[in-house]
């Protein structure tokens, strides 16, 4: 991965909001949040409480990062879930419980609140926020949102990846449209995603969507189109997608001879196994005289025997199991070149 000079400038600025402020932008839409990207786990009522008590108490709080669209738009990158407690308190949808600092307020509502405290919501509190304008280079977006979440459990980085890449993003979920008969997951999600969605889900689409960009990996190096040469820092198996989804994002005039290339070697995958194969954890082959017979493969099964489609080759199920891509542990990719041009 590698940019320009004049690429390196991370825009930004930084500004604070009072509470009835950021409210109201919630409520105009000129505030909102995606909750494609909003990698967050729902708070408790315990946990909401907790946050109203911090301010009331007048405890700084961290700042609310947001990315500002060319139409002066926020969407929330961190901080969704303190927006969701504000509105909810001042909907009076939960009561406060567990208070530790000040108990004579347990069980209040927003409506409830003496005066003192009411007014700190309205007059003496502002929320800090970082708004990313909506130019900053896309590889430094990249990055940012990584590490933005880089103490979240098992964060997916494909989740970042597909937050600042998005035309790469969108052309892996037009090839997954398109090859649903090939390959689909075992366990089938919904990309109706909301700010309930959970953790795992988020973990389980981002797997699928990384399994697909590993797809188109091997097919540009393969048609050397982006071939390991190239390639800066193929330290890593991260690396390498990194630079995948790059190149995606930057070169879509390769997309309609790309999604070719992927469907044929998928059909030919399919027809040879008699089957559409399910990408599962759990790999569980189950073989039948007749053809139709469920076939459920891991991540570096299904690249296996996409390599051999590749070649237009046959696949043989039982040699997979010597077979190590290995990507998901994130090792070199020299294994999975190994396999492609051998």
């Amino acid at each position: 991965m590698d940019y320009n000079e004049f690429d390196r400038s991370f825009r930004y600025r930084k500004t604070t909001h009072s509470i009835p402020s950021l409210l109201d932008g919630l409520r105009s839409n000129r505030i909102q949040w995606d909750p494609m990207f909003a990698y967050s786990k729902s708070w408790s009522n315990v946990s909401k409480s907790t946050f109203i008590e911090s301010i009331l108490v007048g405890m700084p709080a961290a700042d609310i990062l947001c990315e500002e669209n060319n139409y002066g738009e926020l969407f929330v990158l961190d901080g969704v879930q303190r927006l969701m407690c504000l509105q909810e308190f001042f909907n009076d949808d939960f009561k406060l419980q567990g208070l530790k600092l000040i108990p004579s307020l347990e069980g209040y509502r927003y409506s409830q609140l003496p005066y003192g405290q009411a007014s700190v919501f309205h007059n003496r509190t502002e929320l800090g926020i970082t708004i990313i304008s909506y130019d900053t280079d896309a590889i430094l977006k990249f990055e940012f949102f990584k590490r933005v979440h880089s103490d979240s459990y098992r964060f997916p980085v494909q989740l970042a990846r597909n937050y600042a890449f998005r035309e790469h993003l969108y052309f892996i979920r037009d090839l997954q449209d398109a090859s649903r008969d090939h390959l689909a997951p075992k366990e089938q999600h919904s990309y109706r995603f909301s700010v309930e969605t959970s953790k795992a889900t988020h973990r389980d689409v981002s797997e699928f969507d990384e399994l697909y960009l590993v797809l188109c990996s091997a097919s540009l190096a393969y048609h050397n189109r982006m071939p390991p040469s190239n390639i800066r820092y193929p330290g890593r198996f991260s690396d390498l997608l990194d630079e995948t989804a790059i190149y995606l994002h930057r070169t879509q005039s390769d997309f309609i001879p790309l999604k070719d290339v992927v469907l044929n070697a998928l059909s030919r995958v399919s027809m040879s196994l008699g089957s559409t194969v399910f990408f599962t954890d759990f790999p569980h082959r189950r073989y039948h005289s007749y053809p139709g017979s469920e076939v459920l493969l891991d991540s570096d099964s299904v690249v296996a025997c996409f390599i051999e489609g590749l070649k237009g080759r046959d696949i043989n199920l039982e040699d997979l199991k010597s077979r190590k891509i290995g990507y998901r542990n994130n090792r070199s990719p020299q294994s999975f070149f190994k396999e492609l041009f051998n």
